[in-house]
């Protein structure tokens, strides 16, 4: 039944190969190829907007990493690769839930939401492998019994990489500074030892990159940009609605569980899961940790409610697991042996050829093109370097530039073709695009259209 829980997380990774490809990926490789020839980038040198502002990629070793098997083996590789972070994390998840006395049928059950709760968990970005981190060290420090100085040392370890993977590195060693509060009150004398290395090691790990202490403003601007919320969807409130459906449902269950069941949960877990869930409803991209950290925690709680019952268990039911993993495998080696182009096939290179071809022509050598396509345009025409606008690296942008970006993707106000003045190149999602005013269509399909600004 646990092979049949990972193989439901399996094959929805597997099924939607083509589509957990996304602008940050483009944007995640493009920071590898700029890591791999260039070293660690301190001031931007790709972008026109961003052009010599300062640049911290904190992301720089999964960047170089899933650079690495672009090189190796293109983007099958890298959807392999980004399959077993995430499925990995479901599967280790399940086995923290296992530990603490979670039966196969409740893992299976919850293994049904996980995916549901947060679909954009499965893509491939640089949050993948800090999945597969974060259960490691969420699981490590809910652990029953004495906090020992081995769990200490893998979670500080696990810190110590993270704090060069993804800026989550930030909530990991919250919640390992919390654990050490948690085993000093719990203990005395030299035991407290390792509970107090938690608590002030946690916080330096962070800044173990090559970049160190400047790390401190980039999260500070980062996590207290008023701007990110207000304009990018992902760092919006976790409004309830259709999105948000199974994640809430989840969370109701949780105060249920917890509310009846609570006295078998240690402090520390509530605690830690309460900050998960309040992190998930300020910020849509918090909704994953939220419900990696459930399945270990409430998972044991589902066998209280489900009681004596019989269903879902037997040895019928443990094949039918089985045959559910096997199945999920010949579907994985189907759509991996798939050719690199066929893989890709959302994203046009024709719509590149095109717009490459146009800034050789005089006037039209800048590019406006929308967050989706622009790091896209920069991975597969590296010559475009600094002739596109801006990227999905919002971090950069000033004020002034989001609201003109918002204008024009709204067409807000009277001056909302300002963002685009300059450009006579435009790269947009077809569905949801436009171009500043009366342009000739030189490229389109059901995904990507290109366009030129109509000369007078």
């Amino acid at each position: 039944m646990v092979v049949g829980a990972v193989a439901i997380v399996a094959l929805l990774v597997f099924v939607l190969a083509r589509v957990v490809l996304i602008g940050d990926t483009w944007m995640m490789l493009v920071g590898g190829r700029e890591v791999a020839q260039h070293g660690l980038p301190h001031r931007d040198t790709l972008f026109l907007w961003t052009q010599g502002r300062p640049w911290i990629d904190q992301q720089w070793l999964a960047q170089l990493t899933y650079y690495g098997l672009h090189v190796a083996g293109g983007v099958r590789l890298v959807l392999i690769a980004n399959a077993f972070f995430v499925v990995g994390a479901a599967a280790v998840a399940f086995a923290f839930a296992r530990l603490r006395g979670a039966s196969p049928r409740a893992i299976f059950l919850i293994a049904m939401l996980l995916p549901l709760m947060a679909p954009w968990a499965l893509q491939v970005r640089a949050q993948a492998p800090a999945q597969l981190l974060f259960v490691a060290t969420f699981g490590l420090l809910t652990l029953r019994g004495m906090l020992s100085w081995a769990r200490v040392g893998i979670v500080l370890a696990l810190l110590l990489l993270w704090a060069n993977v993804h800026g989550t590195v930030v909530l990991g060693a919250g919640l390992a500074m919390l654990c050490g509060l948690f085993a000093v009150r719990a203990t005395s004398g030299n035991r407290r030892w390792p509970g107090l290395a938690l608590v002030f090691l946690s916080p330096l790990c962070v800044f173990a990159s090559p970049y160190g202490v400047t790390l401190a403003g980039y999260y500070r601007d980062l996590l207290t940009n008023p701007l990110l919320p207000k304009f990018v969807a992902e760092w919006k409130t976790s409004a309830p609605g259709p999105l948000t459906a199974v994640f809430y449902t989840v969370l109701a269950g949780g105060l249920f569980l917890v509310a009846r069941y609570g006295r078998k949960v240690p402090w520390y877990d509530k605690v830690a899961l309460a900050l998960l869930a309040v992190n998930a409803v300020m910020a849509l991209r918090s909704i994953i940790w939220f419900g990696l950290a459930a399945v270990i925690v409430l998972t044991p709680l589902v066998d209280d409610l489900l009681g004596t019952t019989r269903s879902l268990t037997g040895k019928t039911v443990a094949r039918a697991g089985l045959a559910a993993g096997a199945l999920v495998l010949v579907v994985g080696v189907i759509v991996f042996s798939s050719s690199n182009t066929s893989l890709e096939r959302d994203w046009p290179r024709a719509a590149a050829d095109r717009v490459a071809l146009l800034t050789m022509q005089p006037r039209t050598e800048r590019v406006f093109a929308d967050a989706t396509y622009a790091d896209w345009l920069l991975w597969i025409k590296p010559e475009l370097r600094n002739r596109i606008a801006y990227d999905a690296r919002f971090e950069l942008l000033h004020g002034d530039e989001f609201t003109k970006l918002s204008n024009y993707g709204k067409k807000t106000g009277d001056h909302w073709r300002t963002a685009a003045d300059g450009y006579n190149i435009f790269v947009y999602e077809t569905r949801a695009g436009h171009c500043p005013g009366r342009c000739v269509t030189v490229y389109r399909d059901r995904e990507v259209t290109v366009a030129t600004r109509a000369r007078s």
